[in-house]
């Protein structure tokens, strides 16, 4: 319940989903005839889609992100490796350099089916064996459906344990913050970088920038949740 109930107000609040609902109330004011008002949400919708798809706007918004951990390149000693779900072409890239690396490497797959057949962790188990990592070297993880699930999850198996975090840069902040609450003794490998130092011209307003747009803020809602539910729970334990 509580997972749907944050699925729903998160979609309302996402700069896609604000542009849809200033665009809605534009088309209902011209059919009620509100020709000024219309126009005057109209222009809004118009200049904010313009503002979420522009270029420096979403990488203003995405680098802060990506900055906070740079790519992993040397870890020793290390017997597990997280592969959260989602982009499984960087992050099942990132997980079977590591595989190489590292010797006796277990790889842990996470993720719910939701509305498939198959859940997104034995997906990617499957992926990552047409990669070439064997069969016992992977335990999968089928229920999660949140990153904090994830993590509580995560530590039953690696207990005190390192465990490489291999997610997308601009999810490395939260799912960080997420695992540390539960401690996990996790180092971070971040993949799948967005910020893009210079852009072509051309591709100044883009939809990809749109979709770096509602990534970064998505994860900015996300952090907050984060420590207003830790916040919450300290307070909640200081008063038992």
């Amino acid at each position: 319940m509580i997972f749907t109930l944050k699925k729903i107000v998160s979609f309302f609040i996402m700069p896609v989903s604000i542009g849809l609902i200033l665009s809605l109330i534009a088309l209902y004011l011209l059919f009620s005839e509100k020709t000024k008002k219309a126009k005057l949400f109209l222009t809004l919708s118009v200049i904010w889609f313009f503002l979420i798809a522009f270029a420096p706007f979403s990488n203003m918004l995405v680098k802060p992100l990506e900055e906070v951990y740079p790519k992993l390149n040397d870890v020793e000693n290390v017997h597990y490796a997280l592969l959260l779900g989602g982009d499984f072409q960087n992050r099942g890239y990132e997980v079977l350099r590591w595989y190489d690396k590292l010797k006796d490497l277990t790889v842990i797959t996470s993720g719910f089916a939701g509305a498939k057949e198959i859940s997104d962790a034995e997906e990617a188990k499957e992926k990552l064996m047409e990669l070439g990592i064997k069969q016992n070297d992977i335990l999968v993880q089928p229920t999660p459906k949140s990153t904090y699930e994830e993590a509580i999850e995560v530590k039953k198996i690696v207990g005190d344990e390192p465990v490489i975090l291999v997610t997308s840069a601009i999810h490395m902040p939260r799912a960080m913050l997420i695992f540390k609450n539960q401690g996990v003794n996790v180092i971070a490998a971040p993949t799948g970088f967005l910020y893009q130092e210079k852009v072509s011209f051309y591709h100044i307003i883009s939809a990809k920038h749109m979709l770096n747009t509602q990534q970064a803020v998505h994860e900015y809602i996300g952090i907050l949740y984060s420590v207003m539910q830790d916040m919450y729970q300290t307070f909640k334990g200081m008063l038992k």
